[in-house]
């Protein structure tokens, strides 16, 4: 006798296992190496790009003008260019374009399509906001009055995610794009006008510390930002990161939950199949050839899902990519094949796991000697439930037993059930906290529009709107920056703890936002250090409460407390606060920050990104849900036919037979809903809390009970397909079926 002879009537008598367990390692396959292949290609575009672009360490502004770069660069071992730059307003639009020179050692730029410039009324625009504006190159451009010619697409690193302020947090090419012109064109701009910052790179052996300390004492540092804290840089290494884990977590998550249907779905086929294993093994097979015979069951859909996913990954690949990458940064790479790396992993890794898998569910399948598996017996039998005696009727018996006789199996189907409703609460719950957060953390934050960062320190009051000092600190050990705010005591700005209490603005007393006390692990009555980034002394805070304020990372205190910390006048203030917009040059300003264009780039970039994910995220549960639900009762189904065929024998009807042996699994759909509803909660809320400093903004974990019905009756409409499906199951099994074994 011949095993190999036994793939292929295996295959066939158990088709809709092999295409289920096939159809959910292709969908892990194709996520996988869409996945892996796109970032793959991005980190290798990103990195040339960098080493082409020569990108800044550091982005300093000063009070005063830098006059005596040479002698810095030195005695300090640095590269440090002057980089003005002045902002225009495009013709007919509420954008703006930040007009630059070429640099000549620091940020150079890179054409990603069109040509480099040759004529003074030529211009290279970002890619994204030609996109976003309807431009193409060979069009014309009017910014502040003066017609330009674009002439191609450029990408400078230090804005490859396009931000107008450092401290922004999303990209917006409806409002804002880069530029860059000759020299000769730029010298034409009125130089009151420009804005000014002092690029530098680090060479090696370079002291930083000790050329920050120079030039904040020779010129006055009023903003440093290090490339770990820019955001216009760093936020593509993040997505580089999300990538990176995304690609590590899909494949190995998708095979574990994959290895239990395997193991539990054959684990009971060759459970059924021990008297002819018991026969084979008498005759001379070894347990382990007969174990390696069942492996092979196992390695089939292992490789035939590997090439579906993988062909299935070429047309979706780009698409992927582009959803990614869209709207939040420029496109500096072209994903046009996918990665042999990834193609070796998806094919070798779901097959090894299989066959090992199946390899040993076999082994301990087989235990006892071959008489013990000819007569049926088994070392590890259990008892049936006691329920004889029990005054209910059979339909109610079978289901118990059923259903607590195979524990591992009913596991898997609750298991399957809160998978798929995991998947889309988690989507949905990201969708309404995001939107809660768009609504009333960006707003609630103060009555304020417009926050006006000055480029030079001033004192008294303002003619129009509140003086606020401000200043950006580093905290120690964490990469990030945290504002240190001193206000005076007005309406334009909410200081509320979490219960919606006024917290005072005594003197000492400072209070730290919601954000930062997720983003640096700091409660009320903690210390937090901070060093000022200019010269670079340090502070403890004494932390007094806890501030209502999900969208910015701040320490605030009252202005006098503020200054008289930091060694300034009583009455000096860096910032302006404002209902209304106010008119300074760039100049005047480090940045400018509103609340509605926040709100607005908010929705643009997540929340709608979010919305565009629901569909596939859907549709992928519910692929999750039906074919565990379906291969779980199909099970059963099989093991129940001489049952099925016996009930046609007493008179039963085929929808009776489906009452009483398919449908044992409805009580178990509520607890699959909540499980999925509060796991993809808790995900929800744990991304959030985690990913805090880097959202630049706490979210809060909400869910609408709209959300809630949508998720359940996704879960419950998977479920009854999977039904549906098995229902005809029932319509196959013949009466004679009950009559072919003696013992049943």
């Amino acid at each position: 006798m011949t095993l190999n002879k036994r793939y292929l009537r295996n295959v066939k008598s158990n088709i809709s296992f092999y295409l289920s367990i096939t159809l959910l390692t292709a969908l892990g396959v194709c996520l996988h190496v869409a996945f892996d292949s796109s970032f793959g290609v991005q980190q290798e575009s990103f990195q040339k790009l960098l080493s082409d672009s020569l990108p800044e360490d550091a982005e300093i502004m000063t009070m005063f003008p830098v006059d005596d770069i040479q002698d810095l660069e030195n005695e300090y071992h640095v590269s440090m260019e002057r980089q003005p730059y002045i902002d225009l307003d495009m013709q007919g639009t509420e954008a703006e374009v930040r007009v630059f020179a070429p640099g000549e050692k620091i940020n150079l730029y890179q054409i990603q399509e069109g040509s480099d410039l040759k004529n003074e009324d030529d211009i290279l625009l970002s890619g994204l906001f030609m996109e976003r504006q309807g431009l193409s190159i060979g069009d014309t451009i009017e910014l502040s009055g003066k017609t330009y010619h674009i002439c191609g697409k450029v990408i400078k690193t230090d804005y490859l995610f396009c931000l107008k302020n450092i401290s922004d947090t999303f990209s917006d090419g409806d409002r804002f794009g880069v530029g860059v012109v000759l020299n000769s064109a730029f010298s034409e701009y009125d130089s009151a006008d420009q804005a000014v910052v002092y690029a530098v790179r680090y060479e090696d052996g370079a002291d930083s510390v000790a050329f920050r300390k120079a030039v904040n004492e020779k010129f006055g540092i009023l903003s440093y930002v290090d490339i770990g804290n820019n955001s216009r840089l760093q936020s593509p290494k993040d997505q580089f990161d999300e990538l990176d884990y995304t690609v590590n977590i899909i494949l190995p998550v998708s095979m574990i939950f994959m290895v239990l249907l395997i193991a539990v779905v054959l684990g009971r086929k060759i459970k059924n199949e021990r008297k002819m294993i018991g026969v084979l093994h008498a005759l001379g097979y070894k347990r382990y050839e007969l174990a390696l015979h069942y492996s092979v069951l196992g390695a089939i859909p292992g490789i035939l899902g590997g090439i579906l996913g993988i062909l299935a990954a070429i047309p979706l690949i780009g698409p992927l990519s582009d959803m990614l990458i869209e709207d939040k940064m420029e496109v500096f790479y072209e994903v046009s094949h996918i990665t042999p790396t990834a193609c070796l992993v998806a094919l070798i890794l779901p097959t090894v796991c299989y066959t090992i898998a199946v390899f040993i569910t076999a082994l301990i399948n087989m235990r006892g000697s071959a008489i013990d598996m000819i007569k049926g017996l088994s070392k590890n039998k259990k008892k049936r439930m006691g329920l004889r005696k029990a005054k209910m009727n059979f339909r109610t018996k079978y289901k118990l037993r059923a259903v607590f006789s195979h524990f591992p199996r009913t596991l898997l189907v609750i298991l399957g059930i809160a998978l798929g409703g995991t998947l889309v609460a988690f989507t949905f719950a990201c969708v309404d906290s995001i939107d809660r957060y768009v609504d009333t953390s960006v707003k609630a934050t103060g009555d304020y529009e417009y926050e006006y960062f000055l480029s030079s320190i001033k004192t008294g009051y303002p003619e129009k709107g509140s003086a606020v000092i401000a200043a950006s600190f580093e905290v120690e050990d964490n990469p990030d920056l945290i504002t240190l705010m001193g206000v005076d005591e007005n309406k334009l700005i909410d200081v509320k703890n979490t219960s919606g209490e006024d917290l005072p603005l005594e003197e000492g007393k400072f209070y730290i936002s919601e954000m930062s006390s997720y983003a640096y692990h700091v409660k009320e009555g903690d210390t937090i250090t901070i060093r000022n980034n200019a010269d670079l002394k340090e502070y403890e805070i004494h932390v007094d409460g806890i501030l209502v304020n999900g969208s910015q990372s701040l320490l605030i205190a009252s202005r006098k407390t503020v200054n008289s910390l930091l060694g300034m006048q009583e009455d000096a203030y860096t910032m302006v606060m404002s209902k209304e917009k106010i008119d300074y040059r760039d100049s005047e300003l480090l940045r400018e920050v509103s609340k509605t264009s926040l709100a607005e780039a908010l929705d643009k970039t997540i929340s709608q990104g979010m919305h565009d994910l629901l569909l596939p995220i859907t549709i992928i549960a519910m692929v999750i849900s039906v074919i565990t639900t379906y291969l779980m009762v199909n099970i059963l189904l099989t093991e129940s036919s001489s049952v099925i065929s016996m009930l046609k024998v007493l008179g039963y009807r085929n929808k009776e037979i489906n009452r009483t042996v398919t449908y044992i699994y409805h009580a178990l759909v509520p607890i699959g809903v909540a499980l999925g509803v509060w796991f993809g909660l808790l995900m929800n809320k744990l991304n959030f809390e985690t990913q805090a400093a880097k959202y630049n903004s706490y979210i809060e974990n909400y869910v609408t009970p709209k959300s809630v019905i949508i998720c359940a009756g996704i879960t419950i409409i998977s479920y009854i397909v999977s039904m549906f499906l098995l229902s005809s199951k029932v319509k196959k099994v013949e009466m004679v079926e009950s009559l072919k074994n003696s013992q049943e």
